[in-house]
């Protein structure tokens, strides 16, 4: 019986030991988790310049500071603060006479993005940009609105570094107006960095 009692009781130690053992192997495995967590956040922006002339003129200059954050391996999104400089001729209808738009745009953009194949990624954005439009009254009068627009694209990352990477992304603004967005065509073109 005195034999049965210790071998109970030293069952019971041994599976005590081995359980610690448990919890504190769970706990040295929480510490890599909380830099993984540091390590989805990442910054960078896109900038943009455009020229053309002809028969419309327009310059175009876009400076887009961004912060992001990876839900996984394949899915991120982030917001950016979007300046514009913008210089657009218009056709003011009736009287077919040209204004130009100088103005500075700016206003708040997120995105979401879907990567794939390590280098190539799908990306939806939403964005609202305050900027002078045509008053639509026939006349060169401006106001100033906020014009929303709606893109979808994708884009690849090309890696320079072991954390730095240049961005390339063609977008198309569904919700695109032509005598409201600030944008000469609803194709976009983007270049920018990424800090890893």
């Amino acid at each position: 019986m005195k034999r049965f009692i210790v071998a109970v009781l030293f069952l019971a130690a041994f599976s005590l030991q081995l359980s610690a053992q448990y919890f504190e192997d769970g706990k040295k495995e929480e510490q890599p988790e909380k830099q993984e967590v540091e390590n989805r956040v990442f910054f960078g922006g896109n900038f943009g310049l455009s020229f053309s002339f002809g028969r419309s003129e327009s310059q175009y200059l876009e400076l887009s500071p961004l912060v992001g954050y990876r839900f996984s391996n394949n899915f991120s999104g982030g917001l950016s603060f979007t300046y514009l400089y913008v210089s657009r001729e218009f056709i003011v209808l009736p009287s077919f006479n040209r204004v130009t738009l100088k103005n500075n745009t700016y206003g708040p953009r997120g995105f979401l993005r879907y990567s794939f194949l390590d280098n190539y990624f799908l990306q939806t954005e939403y964005e609202s940009l305050n900027t002078d439009v045509l008053r639509n009254d026939g006349t060169a009068n401006t106001t100033r609105a906020w014009v929303p627009g709606f893109f979808i694209g994708g884009g690849s990352n090309i890696q320079i570094a072991d954390h730095l990477a240049f961005t390339v992304t063609a977008l198309y603004n569904l919700s695109y107006n032509d005598l409201r967005s600030p944008y000469v065509s609803p194709f976009v073109v983007r270049g920018g960095i990424i800090l890893r």
